[in-house]
C-alpha cells in the first residue's frame, strides 16, 4: 500500500517537472529592446549613395588659391630709371631721369610713398603720394597713386623751393611682376602739372624689393 502511494507521488512530481520545462518562458526585458536586439545589420545596396551611408560633417571654408605666393607688400624700396617729358608753351624736351622710391609700412592695400628723383636737366623732384594697390595675391599686380610734389632747381634758395610755383600735383598708374617672393619688376607712368600749367610726363621702370 505504501509502495503504491510512493509510486503515485513520483509520477505526479515527474509530470509537474515536465510541464514546467515545456511551458513558454516570458521575459522581463523591454519589448523595444528585444526588437532592437533581434534586428540584423543590413548590408548597403548598390543603389545607396555616399550621402546616405556617411553622415555629412561641416567642412571649414578654404579660399581658392590662385597663385603660389601671397604678396603682402607691407613696405618696399624701388630703384628706377626712365624718361621725363617736359611740356610747356614754347617747346617739349625729353630728359633721362633716375630715382628712389620708398613705400611706407602698412598692412592694408593703401600706402604712403615718398620718392626722390633727378633728371639730367639738373631738376630734382621730391614727391609724396598715396598709393592704392588693387590686389596682393597675384604675381602681376597693378596700382594707382596720386599726390603732391616739389620741384627743386640748383639755383633755388630755401625760400624759393617752398614757394607756390614749385609745387605740383601728380597722378600715376603702375604695374608689378614678382619673380620671387620679395623681388619684382616695376613699371610706372605718371603725369604732373604745376600752378602755371607747366606739365610733364614720366615713364619709369626698375626693380622693387618688398619686405
Amino acid at each position: 500500500m505504501k509502495s503504491g502511494f510512493l509510486f503515485i507521488g513520483l509520477l505526479f512530481f515527474s509530470n509537474l517537472t515536465w510541464a514546467a520545462a515545456t511551458a513558454p518562458q516570458t521575459s522581463s526585458k523591454d519589448p523595444s529592446l528585444i526588437e532592437i536586439e533581434n534586428q540584423k545589420p543590413q548590408k548597403p545596396s548598390e543603389n545607396d549613395t555616399d550621402h546616405d551611408l556617411i553622415q555629412a560633417t561641416e567642412i571649414p571654408y578654404l579660399p581658392s588659391r590662385k597663385s603660389d605666393f601671397f604678396f603682402a607688400d607691407t613696405q618696399a624700396v624701388d630703384l628706377y630709371t626712365g624718361a621725363i617729358f617736359n611740356v610747356n608753351s614754347t617747346s617739349s624736351i625729353t630728359y633721362g631721369m633716375f630715382g628712389l622710391n620708398y613705400m611706407w609700412y602698412s598692412q592694408r592695400l593703401f600706402h604712403i610713398e615718398t620718392a626722390f628723383d633727378i633728371s639730367l636737366n639738373q631738376e630734382a623732384h621730391l614727391r609724396v603720394m598715396g598709393r592704392w594697390n588693387l590686389n596682393s595675391t597675384e604675381r602681376f599686380r597693378t596700382y594707382f597713386n596720386a599726390g603732391l610734389g616739389l620741384k627743386i632747381l640748383p639755383q633755388d634758395n630755401p625760400g624759393v623751393i617752398l614757394s607756390w610755383p614749385r609745387l605740383f600735383i601728380q597722378g600715376g598708374y603702375g604695374m608689378l611682376y614678382n619673380f620671387t617672393q620679395s623681388a619684382a619688376l616695376k613699371v610706372e607712368a605718371f603725369a604732373a602739372t604745376d600752378s602755371s600749367f607747366n606739365a610733364f610726363f614720366a615713364l619709369i621702370a626698375g626693380p622693387s624689393f618688398s619686405f
